[in-house]
């Protein structure tokens, strides 16, 4: 019975043993699973999440591709009884970096990773990507398993460097061989679109680690969540099937791993005692087998190339060599080098606590102890209960009289007595109480005035005002380009004449037109009350309204009527004398190197736009010049090479240079850019910036025709910061010459990166670079609207004045902030009570907007506004009656929305025509307009054809042609036209045709349309041929010109063929203009 609780104890330990052995083969097991390192690098930088609108909707793709490929990481069975496990993590990095998480084992850290990735903000900055490599380096290095061979990075990136600036942390390709030399393996991984394979490419550990690999693409793939699925399954699958064992010991040939070894304690009691003395160290024991020889190593990495050595000499040529024997079979090689170590145990648990012993016999009693300290006193104690009565005492001695007793109480009133003698008078009694106050009584007369008093200090500033009504609005601008005519009204038949009434006042305006179609111009910046419109191009002249019923009452004079449209032209006047004969057409007078050329053509060779016939689609200054000659109007020497045959000066010698014509004038104008260079602008956006700056002096010199230079016009810039940090650049600097050296000065501008003191940079912009002068002066201020106004007192309006224009353009900064409008307010002399100019402040969104086409046009444009331009309009005349047609083109080859194109057009002619001079009031022009197409088809048929002197109605008549989309039959429509002139037009009118045509025809022969021309011609029908486009039918074309197919009159063909690149060169500039006026002289 008494070995029962020993055997018990022995029982409870060996249990206890096999679970700790068992728990123990279990971490062996797990230690043995493959782990795989995996961190991702996300880009996150300007050009990433700047680059497409919605601002940050690439990152948010970015970070979508990281959730997708974590969710894509699960443990799976490897070989040799393991299993593959992942270990997680990222970072995201603009100029600087941000750990999103570090290694983290997977499954259990997934949603906890994907969390925080999802709840990455984008820096949107510079790029520094050789930073964020080695920080991925890192954090590879520190956490996860020791195995270097597996570990990866996975850099998501669009490869844009921060350009300009020099690399923190050593460059790209120093970041990545520290990579290839610890032997982790990086796969590179594009966000499209603009990204830069190159960079990518460097990046990436080699070509098979790059690849086609796509995180975010916007939309420029059909197939982009294809790819980017591939991406990950490509990527995971790399990894799982290049993944190498962890090295264990085998030998030769051997393919199973061979598990670790474990030892089991025995431990053999009888019975519980207490814990011995360690044992005397026991004897050496014999050397143990060897161990089976280990796994290869790693393959090295290449090193690095040496340096170039020295040429050597040029050896002499060898004789040339046999082909060797077949070498023999080389031995076995060596055995390599003993593995690494497996990993090291985990520390085993805590054991048990023992069985409590049994209570020992009582100990002797122990020796009195030494005096302790005193204690504290205590509490006191209860109350004793009371002793007996004593006994009594003998009769003490007298006492001292007591103090008198206190009064006592009043006693009760006793009878009333009878009355005593009267006394003597009494004193005077003293003053009674006051009483009440009496009511106010009548106010007298107002008092002298007293001394004025000293003056009070100044009160406080009171708060800011409400801003104060609009001002008045401006004068009325120029009348602009006059609209499309509204649908005209069905015409009445016209009434009997009614008795001459007296005049009548003039009529009131009549009601607006409908709004035209939409135009197709680019939307300008938003307008801001109070500010003077652009001034457009002069209107053509108004029609004369519709004649008004008659009235015979006399009306009483009413109040005077807003200014009416410019009446009709007056009768001619009497012709002048005759002239001597002059060429068919004007004759232009042009400068080629030395010789001088007169020619009737107008064939013309410009730089950057080709050989092209009658006036080109986008006429520059030169081209509207030699218009101008052409008109009779004084022309400017003209710098090109004309297609016409060159002569000396006639007999009078050469030809005087005519004088130049005006020009539209902007300028001479001094321009002050101020540019903030603080540290929330930010490097990027500086240089942003800059480049606006560049844009803005070339449009200004290239497209407003304004001339930098001495005596002239005047440009400067002024970067500033914080407390006297500025730096300015300018024409009048005896270091810069010209505008390109200006240019190349702004462009060395280093960011200063400091605080804002905008009001002093104003202060010394007006001060150094803004003098008095005749010229006008614009300052354009770009800042983030935020200037340190409690250390800067300047005020921020001083550029304000009748003689300054300020424009302040307020831009978010890189922490995306929004500008002060009020301080922007300010800077742009808004709602101030002093006299001067108010400007103009812009608000954008980011820095990459101030280099968009619309809004440096409209920059542009502004800052011209008071520029004059002249008058280009050719007038026409018609010395007899005329009657013009107009064919257009109906066939599918022109297309609908080209044939649009093509009756605006025609409604630009009718108009030129139908308002056109005569020599004679009583020579009418009429005007039809007819569309063909196949055979048979011309619209409006014969029976409503007719020729009108109404432009309102043609043009009605025009809008409600529809597009007849059909063949193409030139003959058929020649002939429908030539019966229409035999039967509506009178022998004395000149019969005009202006045909549209590429010389394409169904069944057509040269000799047919050649017949057809010949019929109009002895009908007395002159032909004009607009040809659109460059794929026309060339013989055709001439044959519809002249009628005549085998030859050419090159002379009449200029003058009766006009030519057009495509049909919206029809209603570019002043085209209209030269057909009318070929057409109308003949």
């Amino acid at each position: 019975m008494k070995l029962a609780p020993a055997a018990l104890l022995l029982l409870l330990q060996a249990g206890w043993a096999t679970a700790q052995d068992e728990a123990a083969v279990g971490r062996a097991i797990a230690f043995q699973d493959c782990p795989v390192d995996l961190f991702f690098v996300l880009d996150t930088s300007e050009s990433v999440a700047l680059r497409l609108k919605p601002y940050g909707a690439l990152v948010d793709k970015v970070k979508a591709f990281t959730k997708r490929f974590i969710d894509n990481l699960r443990e799976r069975y490897y070989r040799c009884d393991r299993s593959l496990v992942w270990n997680a993590g990222a970072l995201h990095y603009s100029d600087e970096v941000e750990i999103i998480q570090g290694l983290t084992r997977m499954p259990s850290g997934r949603d906890t990773l994907k969390a925080q990735v999802d709840a990455v903000k984008y820096f949107g900055k510079g790029t520094y990507t050789d930073c964020a490599i080695k920080k991925g380096l890192e954090e590879l290095l520190v956490g996860g398993s020791h195995l270097k061979e597996n570990k990866y990075l996975i850099v998501v990136t669009d490869g844009h460097p921060l350009e300009g600036y020099k690399e923190p942390c050593g460059g790209l390709e120093d970041a990545v061989n520290e990579a290839k030399h610890l032997g982790i393996k990086v796969f590179s991984v594009a966000i499209t679109p603009d990204h830069l394979e190159q960079r990518l490419s460097v990046i990436a550990t080699d070509h098979t680690y790059r690849r086609n690999f796509t995180a975010a693409d916007w939309g420029q793939s059909q197939d982009a969540e294809e790819i980017i699925s591939q991406t990950i399954d490509t990527i995971t699958d790399m990894i799982v099937s290049t993944r190498p064992p962890r090295p264990e010991p085998r030998g030769r040939g051997e393919t199973l791993t061979r598990l670790p070894s474990f030892t089991f304690q025995k431990n053999n009691v009888e019975q519980v005692g207490e814990r011995g003395k360690p044992g005397l160290p026991g004897e050496k024991g014999e050397a143990g087998e060897p161990g089976r020889p280990g796994d290869l190593g790693p393959v090295g990495y290449q090193g690095m190339k040496g340096e170039k050595g020295t040429r050597g000499e040029k050896g002499s040529r060898g004789p040339k060599g046999y082909k060797g024997e077949k070498g023999k079979r080389g031995i076995d090689g060596v055995d390599g080098v003993k593995g690494e170590s497996g990993y090291p145990g985990l520390p085993g648990c805590k054991g048990s606590p023992g069985l409590d012993g049994t209570q020992g016999p009582r100990g002797p009693k122990g020796d009195v102890g030494a005096l302790g300290l005193k204690g504290e006193k205590g509490a006191p104690g209860a109350d004793g209960e009371p002793g007996r009565q004593g006994s009594t005492g003998p009769q003490g001695a007298e006492g001292e009289p007591g103090e008198p007793g206190a009064p006592g109480e009043k006693g009760e009133a006793g009878d009333e007595g009878n009355a005593g003698p009267d006394g003597p008078p009494g004193d005077r009694g003293g003053p009674g109480e006051r009483g009440p106050r009496g009511t106010p009584g009548v106010r007298g007369p107002r008092g002298d005035q007293g001394e004025a008093g000293p003056q009070g200090d100044q009160g406080r500033e009171g708060p800011v005002g409400t801003p104060g009504d609009p001002g008045e609005p401006g004068p009325i601008g120029p009348k602009g380009y006059r609209g499309d005519e509204g649908p005209p009204g069905l015409e009445g038949p016209r009434g009997a004449p009614g008795p001459a009434g007296p005049p009548g006042d003039p009529g009131l305006m009549g009601e607006r037109g409908e709004d035209g179609p939409p135009g197709n111009g680019t939307e300008g910046f938003p307008g801001f009350p109070g500010t003077k419109g652009y001034p457009g191009l002069k209107g053509d002249e108004g029609e004369a309204g519709d004649p008004g019923e008659d009235n015979n009452d006399i009306a009483p004079r009413g109040a005077k009527g807003a200014k009416g449209y410019r009446g009709p032209e007056g009768p001619q006047g009497p012709p002048g004398h005759t002239g001597p004969p002059g060429p068919d057409l004007a004759v232009v007078s042009v400068l080629f190197g030395s010789e001088r050329f007169r020619c009737a053509q107008l064939r013309l060779d410009l730089p950057g736009v080709g050989a092209l016939r009658s006036q080109p689609p986008a006429l520059p200054p030169p081209v509207l010049s030699s218009l101008a000659s052409a008109c009779g109007r004084p022309g400017p020497r003209v710098q090109a090479r004309w297609g016409c045959s060159a002569r000396s000066g006639g007999p009078g010698g050469p030809e005087p240079d005519p004088p130049p014509p005006a020009e539209c004038k902007c300028g001479p104008i001094d321009i002050l850019f101020v540019l903030d260079s603080s540290e929330s602008i930010g490097l990027q956006n500086f240089e942003i910036a800059k480049d606006f700056i560049i844009k803005v002096i070339d449009r200004l010199s290239r497209d407003e025709l304004v001339e930098f230079e001495p005596g002239q016009s005047h440009a400067g810039v002024v970067q500033y910061s914080h407390n006297q940090m500025q730096e300015h650049v300018d024409l009048r600097d005896p270091n810069i010459g010209n505008a390109q050296e200006l240019k190349e000065a702004i462009r060395r501008l280093q960011w200063m990166a400091g605080g804002t003191f905008t009001g002093e940079a104003l202060q010394y912009t007006r001060s150094r670079l803004l003098p008095a002068t005749q010229n006008n002066r614009i300052a354009l201020v770009i800042t983030d609207g935020r200037s340190d106004t409690q250390r800067d007192t300047t005020p921020l309006s001083v550029l304000c004045g009748p003689d300054i224009q300020v424009v302040s353009v307020g831009i978010k900064d890189v922490f995306g902030l929004v500008p002060s409008s009020d301080q922007l307010n300010v800077i742009s002399c808004q709602g101030l009570v002093s006299p001067s100019r108010p400007g103009i402040s812009l608000l954008k969104e980011n820095y990459a907007e101030l280099l968009e086409d619309a809004f440096l046009k409209n920059i542009t444009s502004q800052i011209c506004i008071d520029k004059k331009c002249p008058d280009y309009t050719c007038p026409i005349t018609f010395a007899s009656p005329a009657d013009i047609t107009i064919l257009l083109d109906g066939s599918a080859s022109v297309g609908s929305h080209n044939f649009d194109t093509t009756k605006r057009f025609a409604k630009r002619l009718a108009e030129r025509f139908l308002t056109a001079g005569r020599t004679d009031p009583s020579h009418d022009v009429r005007v039809a307009v007819v569309q063909y197409s196949g055979t048979g088809q011309q619209r409006p048929g014969r029976a409503s054809l007719q020729f009108l002197q109404n432009h309102t109605v043609l043009a009605s008549t025009v809008d409600a042609m529809a597009f007849l989309n059909d063949a193409t039959d030139v003959n058929d429509a020649l002939s429908y036209v030539t019966r229409f002139y035999r039967e509506a037009s009178s022998g004395a009118a000149k019969k005009k045709l202006l045909l549209f045509s590429d010389g394409n025809s169904q069944g057509a022969t040269a000799a047919a349309i050649e017949k057809a021309v010949q019929e109009a011609q002895r009908a007395g029908v002159e032909i004009f041929v607009v040809a659109v486009g460059r794929q026309v039918n060339e013989p055709h074309i001439r044959v519809l010109v002249t009628g005549k197919a085998a030859e050419y009159d090159v002379a009449f063909g200029e003058r009766h063929l006009f030519r057009v690149p495509d049909y919206q060169a029809l209603l570019r500039g002043v085209f209209h203009q030269t057909v009318s006026r070929k057409v109308a002289l003949g």
